[in-house]
């Protein structure tokens, strides 16, 4: 979208793994580790690494008044959970592959299979590029006599980070990051400490060999990845495929057309009308340039455009963004990138199968963020409540989807805006595309 848009203790060796369903198993120990073999921090790391069943328990604590308080993060052979409270995050291992645990106010949810970049499907459970885990630290950092160590390598500090629930912003403001293990052999004596000026995070192990939750072991051993319904499928994909145009309604009275806006891979333009212009809108497009030549300058990243009497006009003065990935999340807003998308065992089917409906919060939130509507709903001090999506004629040429967000004040009813979307396929706009192929090389 256009920025102009109105709107975890006992001394236990590694143990083999018991009680997981014969049919999935994740990457189990290379080789055994005993309590004689932990003599040392970098043989703790070695351990923890290749570990599948222990718990962390990450304690905070604040230099000024905020109250402390403790979380845990549970790593099974089966199942990685983490139980901190409204951010709770999982994911479990299925025969399908992985698939994220989702926790609500009713109980957990299955996502769908979870898949990498290119379509394939994550099939272990360790090591993961979905979550840190101790299997992320190089090792090369302690000595072997080191029993107790102050990290210094960049890469430890910020895996340490990510590891206790922090961001790697948090580096810019890192006091400190220690890491020990007091009694040799006994991995429930290790603990890593990551200090901020005003805030310090603890992490210790315990139930090393022996960790589970209950109510969770009892879900995973009948749960399977989440089937998406073959329209909400279809839908995704035809977002998915970046080719498609939306009717920009005035969110005063959602019948007022303002202009028509165009999303494709290369370029988004925003086509407004006298009624869009009346609200502030000009008509003008970002577009997405990878190392090509315009007039003899070598142009990268994302530039802005206008048309002017039919003739694209394309302002190399300064880049809009670095990326010439236009439709990349952060550049210019698609609706392609919408967590909605990730979440779809959260929307709930309607009258029919061409209605659907979501509360799941985080949707709801990128939603808004997504059509830059934060500001908007944050004046009238109001927040989203649900998100419906109404599709017609699915697998014909006109074919549509229209996004209805419904919002409420504080004591009053909910009211909504629409986003109608459309063109699915053949948003194009001829003009551009004819630039794009003979003035760009």
């Amino acid at each position: 979208m256009a920025k102009k848009i109105i709107f975890f203790l006992v001394p236990l060796a590694l143990l083999s793994l018991a009680g997981c369903d014969d049919k999935v198993r994740s990457d189990p120990l290379s080789s055994a580790s005993t309590p004689a073999d932990i003599t040392n921090l970098r043989a703790a790391f070695t351990a923890l690494a290749k570990a599948t069943n222990y718990q962390a328990t990450i304690d905070v604590s604040f230099a000024a008044s905020s109250a402390p308080y403790s979380y845990h993060q549970t790593y099974t052979d089966r199942y990685v959970y983490c139980d901190k409270a409204e951010a709770e995050w999982g994911y479990a291992l299925a025969p399908e592959g992985l698939y994220r645990i989702d926790t609500t106010a009713t109980g957990y949810l299955a996502s769908e299979t979870l898949r990498d970049d290119s379509g394939a499907a994550y099939l272990s459970l360790y090591p993961s590029a979905l979550f840190t885990s101790f299997a992320d630290f190089a090792l090369d950092e302690f000595a072997d006599s080191d029993l107790d160590a102050m990290m210094k390598n960049k890469k430890n500090q910020l895996v340490a980070l990510k590891l206790v629930g922090l961001s790697i912003s948090d580096y810019f403001n890192l006091t400190s990051v220690e890491a020990s293990i007091s009694q040799k052999g006994l991995v429930s004596s290790f603990f890593l400490e990551v200090s901020l000026p005003q805030e310090v995070r603890h992490l210790s192990i315990s139930a090393f060999g022996d960790a589970k939750i209950a109510d969770l072991d009892s879900f995973v051993r009948a749960a399977s990845p989440f089937a998406a319904p073959t329209n909400l499928a279809s839908v995704r994909t035809l977002f998915k495929a970046k080719n498609y145009s939306r009717s920009v309604i005035d969110y005063s009275d959602n019948a007022t057309n303002d202009g028509t806006e165009h999303f494709l891979p290369d370029y988004f333009y925003g086509d407004y009308n006298a009624n869009g212009a009346k609200q502030g809108a000009v008509s003008e497009g970002w577009m997405g340039i990878n190392h090509k030549k315009y007039k003899g300058v070598d142009l990268y990243g994302t530039y802005l455009f206008s048309l002017v009497s039919s003739t694209v006009s394309l302002n190399t003065t300064g880049v809009y963004n670095a990326s010439p990935d236009i439709s990349a999340k952060g550049n210019v807003n698609y609706p392609s990138n919408l967590a909605l998308w990730d979440r779809l065992e959260f929307c709930i089917q309607g009258a029919d199968e061409e209605h659907y409906e979501t509360s799941d919060a985080l949707s709801l939130s990128d939603f808004v963020s997504n059509y830059q509507l934060t500001a908007s709903l944050s004046a009238i001090k109001a927040a989203p409540t649900r998100l419906s999506l109404v599709f017609a004629e699915l697998g014909e040429s006109t074919q549509s989807v229209t996004f209805k967000l419904y919002y409420q004040t504080s004591g009053s009813k909910e009211n909504y805006v629409i986003f109608p979307m459309f063109d699915f396929g053949k948003s194009n706009l001829a003009v551009v595309d004819n630039f794009i192929k003979t003035s760009l090389s």
